[in-house]
C-alpha cells in the first residue's frame, strides 16, 4: 500500500454569501508543490508545477451542521479524488463562517484509481465569499 499525505491551504471563492437556499458551491486551488507522496513501489508522482483544484457543494442541514461533496482534480483532469462528508460537518454561524469536517474519499480516477482515505478540512468563508480551506489528508493507494 502506498500513500499520499498532504497538509496544505486551498484558497478560492464561494458562489454565494447569501446562504438563503441552504447550499453553496466553492472552488479553491492549492499549488501541487505542497502535496507530496511517500516513497514506495508504485507511488503516484505529482509534478511540482500547477495547481490542485477542489469544486464542492456544501448543503446546510440545520443546527450548525452540513454535508459536503466534491472533487479534487490534480494537474491532469483524469487524476481525481471524489469525496463526501463522513458524518456531519460543523459550521459556526456569523458574518464569517468557520467550519470543520472529516471527508471520506469515495473513489478515485486516473492515477488515483482505487484510492481511499480521509481528509480533515477546516475552512472559513467571509462575507465577500472568499474561502480559505486548511486540509490534512492521508490518501491510500491500494
Amino acid at each position: 500500500m502506498n500513500r499520499i499525505n498532504y497538509s496544505t491551504q486551498f484558497t478560492g471563492t464561494c458562489e454565494t454569501s447569501d446562504y438563503s437556499d441552504g447550499a453553496f458551491k466553492t472552488r479553491t486551488t492549492a499549488p501541487i508543490g505542497s502535496i507530496f507522496a511517500e516513497a514506495g513501489e508504485g507511488t503516484v508522482s505529482l509534478s511540482a508545477a500547477g495547481d490542485a483544484e477542489i469544486k464542492s457543494t456544501i448543503v446546510l442541514t440545520g443546527n450548525g451542521t452540513f454535508q459536503q461533496y466534491g472533487t479534487i482534480t490534480f494537474e491532469d483532469s483524469r487524476d481525481r479524488l471524489h469525496f463526501s462528508t463522513q458524518g456531519q460537518g460543523r459550521i459556526e454561524d456569523g458574518a464569517e463562517k468557520h467550519a470543520t469536517a472529516t471527508l471520506k474519499i469515495d473513489r478515485g480516477e486516473g492515477r488515483f484509481h482505487n484510492a481511499s482515505g480521509l481528509i480533515s478540512s477546516n475552512f472559513s468563508v467571509n462575507e465577500h465569499g472568499d474561502v480559505i480551506d486548511n486540509q490534512i489528508a492521508a490518501v491510500r493507494l491500494d
